[in-house]
């Protein structure tokens, strides 16, 4: 206790909280001591791959933890969690019993439960490797080894995802934008209110009278204007600490490898092409919500557009557990406690000097890796990033019409239509509207001014269905949002080729 910055030991010597050396690791689990790595998939692509896929399948977090344990132990007492579990047993064989839930779907994670209080087990399956277990929030479940050791990934989604939690949320916020309109939420409780009502008084006539004068149906009518911004704001939870999208974490590690980049889009959009979104959960437009003009643009005519495609996966679900160590490492005397931890991973666990030379080497690649990242670390919604884009409203009908397709592509010649179509309504004022430059021929191909060769298509004008919905588009290609299909017109055969 008297130094913060040192690992903490429990009775028996293991260290239980800060970093542990590979030849500890080994001693713990020939003891019978049980391990669990957090958040595995900072470190394998495999994994964040699959998680990624998961995080778009549920719309929500997607956590996961290894656990290894030694033959002939059990690791933890029957427990049930908030999470929805799904166990991959990836070595060995684990023997569980699965008992009936004391609360279904439970909000919060238990404390060790007794046998005696359980009963029988409902189930009693037997996990071998390459097996899938499920079990729901609330299960009360325990599971232990037998002859060999046991490796299995714990993935968890669905913490705090219920309509509770959300309305936990919601209310709060909608009740604090409604007193700045609602004469009867700012009027002065009762006299003699704490008096009349409490825990030691039977009746509560007064207090469900003053909430029949305040919940009426213009009340409830006027709290449902405010939910879609309720969402929006439960949602950036998701935004901020989700994976990038799977194909952006595949274009990542290409570029990593040095495999060729894809060529740039921006020149070869035009009408004939088309473009659907690449995860459609991994952006979102939202209110700007500052009252102060950012880079001449005034919040009352732009939206924001937020993405994950910044989001870094060294930092995924690790929470203030990241920021923590990051102050260490922060310290002044940083390189001394780098050389010394070193020093004695050296001599504790007589790390060979393969072994060590392997550790330095990946130490250094994550480095490289995070340097660019470091820089930001406090805030994954960095604007400079570019995580945050000011968008104008009209593009929001185009947003929602690509939503609405995926994941099926659209025309951009049919998003610019749509653009056309909600143009006024769209607008925050309506004087704004001029002519489109989509032209097009009866055939419905690109005339010359819009056939993606002229360096000017899109940007030559403000203020207009095409520019804005091509300036739209391309931004969403800048940050990799969208696959985009090329069209090849054969004008003697009429034929259409995507690429």
């Amino acid at each position: 206790d008297d130094d913060e910055d040192e690992d903490e030991e429990d009775e028996q010597g293991y260290i239980s909280v800060g970093r542990v050396s590979v030849d500890a690791v080994k001693q713990a689990l020939e003891d019978g001591v049980s391990v669990q790595f957090h958040q595995p998939q900072r470190f394998c692509d495999h994994l964040q791959l699959l998680m990624a896929d998961m995080e778009q399948m549920f719309s929500c977090l997607i956590g996961a933890n290894v656990y290894i344990t030694p033959p002939h132990s059990q690791g933890l007492a029957p427990h049930h969690d908030d999470i929805e579990a799904f166990v991959i047993q990836t070595c060995g064989e684990k023997f569980w019993n699965i008992y009936a839930p004391q609360e279904e779907l439970a909000s919060s994670y238990s404390n060790d439960f007794n046998k005696s209080e359980l009963g029988c087990p409902i189930g009693n399956p037997i996990v071998q490797q390459g097996d899938l277990l499920y079990f729901s929030r609330g299960q009360i479940h325990e599971a232990c080894t037998k002859e060999s050791l046991s490796v299995h990934v714990t993935i968890s989604t669905y913490q705090q995802w219920s309509i509770g939690a959300f309305l936990q949320h919601a209310v709060p916020l909608c009740i604090q934008k409604m007193m700045n309109s609602s004469l009867n939420l700012r009027r002065g409780l009762p006299l003699g209110f704490l008096t009349r009502n409490g825990a030691a008084f039977n009746s509560t006539t007064s207090f469900t009278e003053m909430v029949q004068e305040v919940i009426t149906p213009s009340f409830v009518a006027d709290m449902m204007k405010f939910i879609p911004s309720s969402v929006d704001s439960f949602a950036m939870d998701f935004m901020k600490h989700r994976l990038p999208p799977a194909r952006e974490l595949v274009l990542r590690n290409n570029e990593k490898a040095s495999t060729p980049a894809s060529p740039k889009t921006e020149r070869e959009l035009n009408t004939t092409s088309r473009v659907s979104l690449v995860d459609n959960t991994a952006l979102r437009i939202i209110d700007w919500q500052q009252s102060e003009p950012i880079d001449g643009l005034d919040p009352k005519d732009y939206m924001l557009l937020v993405h994950s495609y910044n989001n870094q996966t060294r930092t995924h679900m690790m929470g203030d557990a990241y920021d923590d160590e990051d102050e260490e490492e922060g310290e002044d005397d940083d390189e001394e406690e780098e050389e010394d931890e070193e020093g004695q991973v050296q001599e504790k666990s007589k790390v060979d000097e393969v072994e060590l030379q392997q550790v330095r080497k990946r130490s250094k690649k994550s480095e490289e890796r995070g340097d660019e990242e470091d820089e930001d670390a406090e805030d994954d919604f960095d604007t400079s990033e570019e995580s945050l884009l000011p968008v104008p409203f009209q593009v929001v009908p185009v947003f929602r019409a690509l939503l609405s397709a995926y994941p099926k592509p659209l025309s951009v010649q049919a998003l610019v239509d749509v653009c056309e179509r909600n143009w006024n309504k769209t607008s925050p004022s309506s004087s704004s509207s001029t002519s489109t430059k989509s032209t097009k021929t009866k055939a419905g191909h690109p005339t010359p001014e819009d056939n993606g060769e002229d360096d000017d298509v899109g940007e030559e004008s403000e203020g207009d269905p095409f520019s804005t919905t091509f300036g739209f588009l391309r931004m969403l290609a800048d940050i990799r949002a969208i696959h985009i299909e090329f069209i090849l017109l054969s004008w003697s055969h009429q034929q259409y080729k995507c690429m």
